[in-house]
């Protein structure tokens, strides 16, 4: 499961192996450093369009949580945040994303809470922040859809990360972990053509034992009333990122990508296949 992660304004180096427009940009002047985003918030996606030199890749904002084109009503339906890497393989419902509709995600790390040891059902989780052990951001495997409001029309842009079997250090804390890309399986990945499925398997598995390094938190990221606003405890590797983006500096940035908002309301359902 992948729940919750946060950037920084170190992802340049990210953003120059991806071919993206402005990679020598900090991540952190098109969205902001964020230390600590959640399900249903705007999010920096890099997606598989067609590409030329005249035509880099971009970063676009999209909103976290999965709306199938087909949803009559995207209120009351349900917006997977997380898809798991075997449904996009096995299902044939999922065949269209993975075939069609990838994305990378950038993250400069994610989080995780571990069950207490005695297994009691509501018992206090201990929070963890991971990262990679070599220093360099991390790809988060991604797929997209775009969803038209039947009634207004509006257009918006909405994503799922991928998830797998965990590796060794995300085994001692959680059960799933995101599919985390390699420099090398990137244009793979984001490539715009469709492909099989079956095709990019090889590519839907967690990282070797000892990639990551995974860091206690003293307090839970998710303390804040609101989960932008709030950066991890100065015991997670997030405690040098800048402040949150500002509501209305998110709103501006979504201007001028020209991608709508993504509004949570009450009564909206999040999930997981």
């Amino acid at each position: 499961m992948c729940g919750r992660f946060s950037t920084n304004a170190n992802l340049d180096a990210l953003l120059a192996l991806l071919g993206v427009d402005g990679a020598g940009v900090p991540l952190a002047e098109i969205i902001g450093a964020r230390a600590n985003i959640a399900p249903s918030e705007s999010i920096a996606v890099i997606a598989n369009r067609a590409v030329d030199a005249e035509h880099p890749r971009q970063v676009e904002l999209f909103s976290w949580g999965l709306v199938s084109f087909s949803t009559k009503d995207a209120a009351r339906g349900r917006r997977p945040f997380n898809v798991r890497a075997e449904s996009l393989l096995e299902r044939p419902g999922f065949h269209r994303l993975i075939a069609r509709h990838r994305a990378v995600v950038p993250a400069a790390g994610f989080y995780e809470w571990k069950a207490a040891a005695d297994g009691k059902k509501g018992a206090k989780k201990t929070p963890y922040f991971l990262r990679r052990a070599d220093g360099m951001p991390m790809a988060l495997a991604a797929v997209w859809e775009t969803y038209a409001d039947p009634g207004s029309g509006a257009r918006t842009q909405t994503c799922a990360i991928v998830t797998t079997e965990p590796n060794a250090e995300v085994r001692a804390i959680h059960e799933r972990m995101p599919v985390i890309l390699e420099p090398e399986s990137l244009d793979r990945w984001l490539a715009a053509n469709e492909v099989a499925p079956a095709s990019l398997r090889d590519l839907l598995r967690p990282l070797p034992d000892g990639a990551l390094r995974s860091e206690r938190l003293d307090a839970s990221p998710r303390a804040a009333s609101s989960p932008a606003d709030t950066a991890p405890a100065a015991t997670s590797p997030a405690d040098t990122a800048p402040a949150a983006t500002s509501p209305a500096e998110t709103t501006k940035q979504l201007g001028l990508f020209g991608v709508e908002s993504f509004t949570s309301r009450k009564g909206s359902r999040y999930s997981r296949p």
